[in-house]
């Protein structure tokens, strides 16, 4: 079974965001498989966020809806997954990386790829303690989470 197909068939059908999380400590093949994927685009949120902050004015830092809006404009798939994530939990932002993907959802089918762990019905990136910690519950109506150590290879 495909990992798209694996993926989809734990989701559904009306649920517009998927996270798939990865243990940070290992390499999951899973990202390479999506890759081939027709008809998807990709965005590395770390790349084109740090463009975006080096020629935007303070204000707009505030607004992380802003980069995404400008970002997705230029894509015309319905589906994107978003990777290299980890720039939206730097606590100088004071981004909430959960609620941007959520905003996002309401727009097109995305799928996250989040580096960190699922438990409890809570979405952490990070130790407690560190700056860029985070820790968030995840209602089953708002988004889809697989374990990427949970999907066949």
């Amino acid at each position: 079974m495909t990992v798209l197909k694996q993926i989809f068939k734990e989701v559904p059908e009306d649920t517009n965001l998927i996270i798939l999380v990865e243990d940070s400590k290992k390499n999951s093949p899973i990202f390479d498989e999506l890759k081939e994927l027709p008809d998807v685009n990709f965005v590395n949120v770390g790349l084109e966020l740090s463009r975006k902050l080096m020629h935007s004015r303070i204000e707009t830092i505030t607004n992380p809806q802003y980069f995404f809006d400008e970002i997705l404009k230029n894509f015309n798939q319905e589906r994107v997954i978003f990777y290299n994530i980890d720039i939206l939990f730097d606590s100088n932002l004071e981004f909430n990386p959960l609620d941007i993907f959520k905003k996002i959802s309401a727009q097109r089918k995305i799928i996250c790829i989040w580096n960190g762990s699922f438990s409890d019905n809570k979405l952490s990136y990070s130790k407690f303690g560190h700056s860029d910690y985070f820790s968030q519950s995840v209602d089953s109506k708002e988004a889809s989470i697989i374990k990427t150590e949970e999907i066949e290879s």
